[in-house]
């Protein structure tokens, strides 16, 4: 015999809240786990969508030295004095 949790009209002392909502408004837990869900997929994807951007970065970095090793030479001096 399986015990049924009591109808939730009101807050229940044994009962998280999340399970209170859950009990109460499928429709609503649904919706929280799928938000819940979308949150950590985003979490995940942070650091994949960084190392992406640094990429680009240093691809963009490379070029312009090139660029600019073409246009001013194969020597540059970040001062103009033979120290």
């Amino acid at each position: 015999m399986a015990i049924e949790p009591p109808a939730l009209s009101h807050a229940h002392p044994h009962y998280p809240l999340q399970e209170q909502t859950s009990l109460a408004n499928p429709a609503r837990a649904r919706y929280s786990e799928l938000a819940r869900e979308k949150m950590w997929a985003r979490i995940h994807l942070i650091p994949l969508l960084q190392a992406e951007e640094d990429r680009d970065q240093v691809r963009r970095h490379w070029a312009n030295q090139e660029r600019e090793k073409e246009l001013l030479g194969g020597e540059t001096k970040v001062y103009h004095t033979d120290r």
